[in-house]
This record gives C-alpha cells, structure tokens and sequence, in this order.
C-alpha cells in the first residue's frame, strides 16, 4: 500500500545557467552528470529511479559508495552536475541544498512516479486482526491521490 507520493526538485549550484528557470525536464539535464546517492539502501525504488532518468536521455550518472546528501551536494557545489531532491522540505536530505550555493528548480516528469509504501503478508491479515486494524488506520490516513494512483 503506497502512503506517500515523491516529487522531486533539481538541485544545481545557484550560479549555474539553468537556476533561474520555473522548472526543468531530464530532457534540459540530458548534457549533464546526475549525481546519486548508493542504491544499496534502496535498491528496488532507487534502481527504478535510475532506470527512469536513463530512459529519459541522461546518460551519465555517478552513484556515490553512500547515501550521504552531504556528499552528492558537494559533488554539485563543484560542477555543472545536478542532484534530486525531494520538494518537501521537511526531509533531512534536502536541508543541505538549501544553502543559498543551490538553487532547487521543480522537476516536470509526469511520469515520474516515486512511491514509498508497505507490504504484508496476505495470509497474516487474514489471520491478524491487529494487524487489519493498523492497516484500517494507516488507510483512514493516506492521502486520496497517493491510494488512487497505486493499486492499493
């Protein structure tokens, strides 16, 4: 069941060409470096992220041993490559890019679908009825738009 829905911002160094712009494609970034953080601690959604940004013409792409935000801004603050970011600023990963050497630009991907959910055994809820509860009450709480665009 997906609970929350990612967008994402482009992070560059505040100096770069394309940091004024209202918003940005992978198709602008296709000349750039994609700066990434290890795909190890998320494999499946950061792979399909990956995966996502090849298909849309980025080609090259740096994925760092870690997944230390500090570290891919610092990769940035030294190029003309480009980091993503969540747009809620409320992440701790996104904190960093918020120093005024980075401009965050939204990202324009209507096909860019980031979830984070969770995952239970079938068998345990239908023999758990704690377990439905939580599920009821984590349902009762998920935005709409989050359940509509997942089969949840």
């Amino acid at each position: 069941m997906p609970v929350m829905e990612y967008t994402w911002v482009v992070a560059l160094r505040a100096d770069d060409e394309l940091a004024g712009r209202e918003s940005l494609t992978f198709a602008d970034l296709v000349e750039r470096e994609y700066i990434m953080s290890s795909s190890k601690v998320h494999p499946v959604a950061m792979n399909q992220l990956r995966d996502f940004v090849l298909r849309a013409g980025v080609t090259r792409i740096k994925e760092l041993d870690g997944s230390d935000s500090v570290s891919v801004a610092a990769h940035v603050a030294r190029s003309q490559a480009f980091a993503l970011t969540v747009e809620n600023g409320e992440m701790p990963g996104r904190r960093i890019f918020e120093d005024p050497r980075y401009s965050l630009i939204p990202l324009h991907e209507p096909d860019l679908h980031f979830r984070v959910g969770i995952a239970w055994r079938d068998e345990r809820y239908k023999s758990d009825p704690s377990l439905r509860e939580v599920i009821k009450a984590i349902r009762s709480r998920v935005p709409a738009p989050v359940l509509a665009g997942a089969n949840a």
